[in-house]
């Protein structure tokens, strides 16, 4: 009886959710390519959580025509137990098709989105305890682009355990270390490409989701 008891207490205290995160399983590479022979359906993705910005019936389209690929044909020669599942979704964003257009745009951005959703607080409490020690009341104007980058400079030292005394800037830093530096004009910045923003989110989740990230 106390078993039994003490499950139902455990399922009270579940978020109401589950199930729909429960789905983000079928995003795997395995799914994805029919590796099991029961490839999922189209409702069997986390549909729930794609919003109002994204058109079903496109991400339907890309999704049934995705399982006409074989894994072989996405990533020669290497085998879908060594690929991830954000390495997976970052190829398929890349694939094009004869005209040069993206087969796989909105599966894929959809799919990232849910693959970079925290499914606890810590993810989230790392962030705020890295963005508190890097903008403090001394450097409270520093601006948005500054901030994003000096944490993403702290988390890939953490990771890779690269001291700042024992690195060695390319010549490429060094070059860009002039008066330039110092012009800020919001109309001459560049907007990043999807496939950057894609990688960017790539490597920051894996940064985040690192094994031997501390933050002191």
């Amino acid at each position: 009886m106390f078993i039994f008891s003490l499950c139902r207490e455990m399922l009270k205290r579940f978020p109401h959710n589950v199930a729909v995160m429960e789905k983000l399983r079928n995003l795997s590479p395995q799914e994805c390519f029919n590796i099991t022979g029961l490839r999922p359906s189209f409702s069997e993705l986390p549909i729930d959580l794609a919003g109002t910005n994204n058109d079903t019936d496109i991400l339907e389209v890309q999704w049934n025509n995705l399982g006409t690929l074989r894994f072989e044909e996405v990533f020669p020669g290497k085998n879908i137990k060594d690929i991830s599942l954000l390495e997976c979704w970052i190829e398929i964003s890349k694939l094009r098709n004869a005209t040069g257009e993206k087969m796989f745009k909105e599966l894929s951005n959809f799919a990232l989105r849910m693959l970079t959703l925290p499914v606890s607080n810590a993810v989230v409490e790392r962030v705020f305890s890295v963005m508190n020690t890097t903008k403090t009341k001394l450097r409270n104007r520093m601006s948005i682009n500054m901030l994003v980058a000096l944490i993403r400079i702290k988390l890939h030292c953490r990771v890779k355990k690269i001291c700042c005394v024992n690195f060695t800037p390319t010549k490429e830093m060094l070059n860009l270390f002039n008066d330039s530096m110092y012009d800020y004009d919001c109309k001459t910045q560049t907007v990043a490409s999807t496939e950057d923003m894609t990688d960017d989110m790539f490597e920051t989740v894996t940064l985040f989701n690192a094994d031997d990230l501390s933050i002191d």
